[in-house]
């Protein structure tokens, strides 16, 4: 893969040698950059997956997949729609509107208000 880089890393070298100083500066850091095993890691892993990716591309560019047909049923996968839309007639769908208080909450609420006194269960004669 190596060879593929190497009229670039030649081109900056050329440009490096000009008289221009800001564009010969930037011309070796940018070949330097070219040069990094990081950089040309990174390019050879981008290839790989572009390669891919490439029939992904291509059979979104199939003429029989309309875009607005995908967009819809993504829409309908990814945002749920309400059980009744037109209109509601029992109760709301947002647990905050319907006044649904957890069990804490029950017991809490009415031990405040009602002083709850256990039975005594009689014991049968035996």
């Amino acid at each position: 893969m190596s060879h593929q880089y190497r009229p670039l890393v030649d081109s900056l070298q050329h440009i490096t040698e000009w008289k221009d100083s800001s564009v010969a500066s930037k011309a070796e850091q940018l070949r330097v950059a070219v040069c990094r095993g990081s950089f040309v890691l990174s390019l050879a892993v981008l290839s790989k997956v572009l390669a891919l990716a490439l029939p992904l591309s291509k059979s979104f560019q199939d003429s029989c997949l309309e875009i607005w047909e995908a967009a819809e049923k993504l829409y309908g996968d990814l945002i749920p729609l309400p059980r009744n839309i037109s209109r509601q007639i029992n109760r709301s769908i947002d647990p905050k509107e319907n006044g649904i208080l957890p069990i804490d909450g029950v017991e809490n609420f009415f031990g405040e208000r009602y002083s709850v006194v256990p039975r005594q269960i009689a014991s049968t004669p035996q």
